[in-house]
C-alpha cells in the first residue's frame, strides 16, 4: 500500500503560515513561512468604485515579460452571489507586485445551456508548450441569487452542477476555446467522493511529463 501524505495548512496571526507535513512514519517535518508587508500596489482592486467582490487570483508571464492575473469577480451589490454570477476577469501588470489593471472578462457568460454557461469561477492559469490553459469551475442552473449582503444562502441548483473544465489559447488576451463538456464530470459511482460535483482546481506538471491535478469536491 502506498503511503499516504496529508498537509495542514494552520493560519496563526500575525501573519505566520506554519506547514506540516506527515505520513505514516514516525518522523514528522515542520515548516515555517513569515509573511512580509504587502506591497500597496500588490492589492488590486478590480473598479474604483468597488463594484465588484474579488476572488481566487492565478497569475502566469508572457513572452513579452508581462504579468496576467486572472481571477473572479461578480457584482458586490448581490453579497456572496458567486455560486450564480461569477465571471473569470483579466488584468495586466509590468510587475509581479502591481499595479494592475483590469483588461476584459476571459470567462464571460455564454448561455445556461452549457455546463460552464452561468458561472465561472475559481481560475488557474498554466503556460504548457508554448499555449495558455485556464483551468476553472463552472456550472448552470436556474439563475436565482437566493441570499442578500451579509446573508449567504447557497442556490443548490447551482451548487450541486460544479464541474471541472479548461479553456486554451494562444495568447493570454484570448480568444478561449471552451469545451461543450468539462474536463472532470462527476463519478458515475454513488459511493465515489465526487459524485455530486467537481470543484476548485490546482495543477502542476510533474519531471516526468504528466499533470497532476488536486481539486476539491463535497
Amino acid at each position: 500500500m502506498r503511503n499516504l501524505i496529508f498537509f495542514f495548512l494552520l493560519i496563526i496571526p500575525p501573519f505566520t503560515l506554519y506547514l506540516i507535513a506527515g505520513n505514516n512514519s514516525s518522523k514528522d517535518v515542520s515548516y515555517k513561512i513569515s509573511l512580509g508587508k504587502v506591497y500597496h500596489t500588490a492589492v488590486f482592486h478590480d473598479s474604483p468604485h468597488g463594484m465588484y467582490s474579488v476572488w481566487g487570483a492565478s497569475v502566469v508571464q508572457d513572452d513579452d515579460g508581462l504579468f496576467h492575473m486572472y481571477y473572479s469577480r461578480w457584482p458586490k451589490h448581490l453579497g456572496w452571489a458567486w455560486l450564480t454570477d461569477s465571471e473569470i476577469a483579466h488584468a495586466v501588470s509590468e510587475s509581479i507586485t502591481g499595479p494592475w489593471r483590469f483588461v476584459d472578462v476571459a470567462l464571460k457568460r455564454r448561455g445556461k445551456e452549457f455546463w460552464d454557461g452561468w458561472c465561472t469561477h475559481n481560475p488557474t492559469i498554466h503556460k504548457f508548450d508554448g499555449k495558455y490553459y485556464l483551468y476553472y469551475m463552472g456550472n448552470t442552473g436556474d439563475g436565482k441569487v437566493m441570499g442578500t449582503p451579509q446573508k449567504e444562502v447557497l442556490n443548490w441548483s447551482h451548487r450541486n452542477n460544479q464541474r471541472i473544465g479548461v479553456a486554451v489559447s494562444d495568447s493570454p488576451y484570448g480568444p478561449w476555446m471552451r469545451s461543450d463538456k468539462p474536463l472532470i464530470d462527476i463519478s458515475a459511482n454513488d459511493d465515489d467522493y465526487d459524485c455530486l460535483m467537481t470543484s476548485n482546481p490546482s495543477l502542476c506538471q510533474m519531471p516526468d511529463g504528466r499533470y497532476l491535478m488536486i481539486y476539491s469536491q463535497k
